[in-house]
């Protein structure tokens, strides 16, 4: 039998379990979930290594989910179902801020000292994920990077320098595809499908402008013009008024009819729009699972009340 030195499920990265080893040490077996896309073969390897170190302790890996969405789902059942078997998790980012509501997870601080341990060695985004009201909740395991390659045999063939903006970007793609004239060449390929990918993609372009997503409560901004057509209305028509006053003009409405944002902008909205469906679409399903494990367990409970029930008078029976 494993003996949990945590009541509570803990995040954790590699780093900070062979840090925090001493601390770990009255265990004898930790259980850590790896998604497939978090390379399970290497982090056996580094694990092992850990073990042969440590030989008090033994680390063992559990993995589910092909994709990241799969794996949310997997783990979403598994902690819905109040599942103990997983001591450990290597999760994406976007992650300890939720596990951290529901209370799947423990603070860190007793194990790594506190939110000081992420301000030197890492960059400012862990910093901001992993520490939830002045606490860490998860450790940096990996960090991965987004590169763009271009066709250096094209840029040299249209006399077209190396871009270094991305409004330099659109007049390279733009003059080659004039030039080419090619039907299955692309300025630029990224992806695009409605899937977690393609929000990381957009999120280049759109930090690079200076621009956020959240405003400083967290509610997304991406729809606040429409949001807020009235109240532009209302302060046009003020500032008209105001300066028209001195020429005995009176501005009684201006309404703002159309709004045409960047193609940008409405590609944000459009995957906002269906990460909120796929949102409530998870939701359902984890509460399904939750609803049928609790009917599941309050079926076994009812039976064994039953049949204990009919054991005790079968027994007063046939001692009469």
């Amino acid at each position: 039998m494993k003996k949990r030195y945590a009541l509570k499920l803990a995040v954790m990265a590699l780093a900070s379990t062979m840090a925090a080893g001493t601390a770990w040490a009255q265990q004898t077996t930790l259980r850590v979930f790896v998604g497939p896309n978090q390379r399970p073969d290497l982090q056996a390897k580094l694990f092992e290594q850990y073990n042969k170190a440590n030989p008090g302790v033994r680390v063992e890996i559990e993995t589910g989910g092909a994709t990241s969405e799969l794996q949310r789902q997997y783990l979403s059942t598994v902690l819905n179902a109040k599942d103990s078997a997983i001591d450990l998790f290597l999760i994406d980012i976007v992650n300890p801020a939720q596990y951290a509501s529901k209370g799947w997870i423990e603070p860190l601080d007793k194990y790594v000292g506190g939110p000081a341990v992420l301000r030197n060695d890492y960059l400012p985004v862990y910093q901001t994920s992993n520490v939830i009201n002045g606490k860490v909740y998860a450790m940096p395991s990996q960090g991965d990077a987004m590169f763009m390659y271009y066709r250096k045999d094209l840029l040299a063939k249209h006399g077209v320098a190396e871009p270094k903006t991305w409004d330099e970007l659109s007049a390279a793609a733009k003059k080659i595809m004039a030039a080419e004239n090619a039907p299955n060449l692309q300025g630029l390929s990224i992806q695009g499908a409605p899937i977690e990918g393609a929000v990381c993609t957009f999120l280049l372009p759109y930090w690079g402008q200076g621009k956020q997503f959240n405003d400083a409560t967290g509610k997304l901004t991406l729809d606040n013009l429409f949001e807020e057509r009235e109240a532009l209305n209302a302060a046009i028509v003020g500032s008209l008024q105001e300066a028209a006053r001195a020429w005995g003009l009176l501005c009684l409405r201006y309404e703002i009819k159309d709004i045409s944002p960047p193609r940008g902008v409405l590609a944000a909205m459009e995957l906002q729009a269906e990460a909120e469906r796929r949102k409530r679409a998870q939701v359902l399903e984890s509460e399904g699972v939750r609803q049928s494990a609790i009917n599941v367990a309050e079926g076994g409970k009812a039976r064994a009340v039953l049949e204990s029930e009919a054991e005790r008078v079968g027994a007063v029976n046939r001692a009469a």
